[in-house]
């Protein structure tokens, strides 16, 4: 909805003779919509991190490739719109406001392949669709990451 407002907006922009009133106006409408969505996305943000922090004792965020995913033509626009780094920063300092830990784990950590109830390694069952942890009593469907 909003990149064709956006789309739209620039399309009359561009058909106004720079420096002119009409232009200015159109130029002052643009600037509007694009500091509403950024509001949007900063009140999303701190809803996000303050639901983490306050309901938790302990929040693990991964640090991402964030350039990476921008280069690739099919997340570019999903990933730039998410304001990943506007929640890691918030969550950090709500963290110290409301006592949560907030721990970054890095993006090559294997967190997939770790029993969830010991931290055991379990790459050596990638062969079985359902695998058993006897130890901790606990079953689980194989992930298909």
């Amino acid at each position: 909805m909003l990149r064709h407002a956006y789309a739209r907006l620039q399309q009359v922009l561009a058909r106004k003779q720079k420096g002119s009133n009409n232009w200015k106006k159109v130029k002052k409408k643009l600037a509007l919509a694009y500091e509403r969505v950024a509001f949007k996305r900063a009140d999303l943000a701190h809803k996000i991190s303050y639901q983490m922090t306050k309901e938790n004792q302990l929040v693990g965020l991964e640090t991402l490739n964030i350039r990476g995913m921008l280069a690739n033509g099919n997340l570019a626009k999903s990933v730039s719109d998410t304001a990943i780094r506007m929640v890691h920063t918030y969550a950090t300092y709500k963290g110290e406001w409301y006592g949560a830990v907030v721990q970054f784990i890095e993006r090559w950590f294997p967190s997939t392949k770790l029993c969830p109830s010991r931290a055991g390694d379990s790459s050596h069952l990638s062969d079985l669709m359902t695998f058993v942890f006897p130890i901790a009593d606990w079953e689980n469907e194989k992930s298909t990451n």
